[in-house]
């Protein structure tokens, strides 16, 4: 019996009021609570020029323009000239924007002015790359993960640096330029 009232409370708590069948009636007070979920803020980005992509196990370095990336298939696409490479991102160790395409690995993207900021834990297929060529590009980013973008009216926001740090998550560093 005693089995039969805790299961009975179990699912009341879940489901709502419960009516015994003698018509006495549970009330369940938690059941009205509705759980708000927040919404993604939907930002412009600027994909950095040009990208050295350095892979696992061995630093080996691959150079091109990031223009696409596949959360279906886990995988980023980055093209040079006429030639495209597909990188599955388990083999990524990290994707750093460069100045130009002068091909010559290690130019890190340094902003004339602005700051440096960190999104962690962005979904994978936040990131939407709408034209690879201009390098225009926007990202769905959950609340919380930065909560000065409210304030950057007019902002410009560049992607310096990705690495995956999770099955399907990413982490951004990003110029903010005002």
């Amino acid at each position: 019996m005693l089995s039969q009232i805790l299961a009975t409370s179990l699912f009341t708590a879940i489901l709502g009021d419960m009516k015994y069948p003698d018509g006495v009636v549970l009330r369940n007070y938690l059941a009205p609570v509705q759980i708000v979920q927040s919404q993604a803020q939907v930002v412009p980005v600027v994909l950095p020029p040009f990208v050295e992509v350095t892979l696992k196990p061995n630093d080996q370095k691959k150079l091109g323009k990031l223009t696409n990336l596949n959360p279906q298939q886990r995988s980023l696409t980055i093209t040079r000239g006429e030639q495209s490479e597909t990188i599955p991102i388990n083999k990524i160790k990290q994707v750093i924007g460069l100045e130009d395409d002068n091909g010559v690995p290690g130019s890190p993207l340094r902003p004339p002015r602005g700051e440096k900021r960190n999104w962690q834990n962005i979904p994978l297929g936040s990131l939407k790359i709408q034209d690879p060529h201009q390098g225009g590009a926007k990202i769905s980013l959950p609340t919380g993960v930065d909560p000065k973008i409210s304030s950057d009216r007019n902002a410009l926001y560049v992607i310096a640096e990705l690495s995956f740090s999770m099955v399907n998550q990413m982490n951004m560093t990003i110029f903010v330029l005002k």
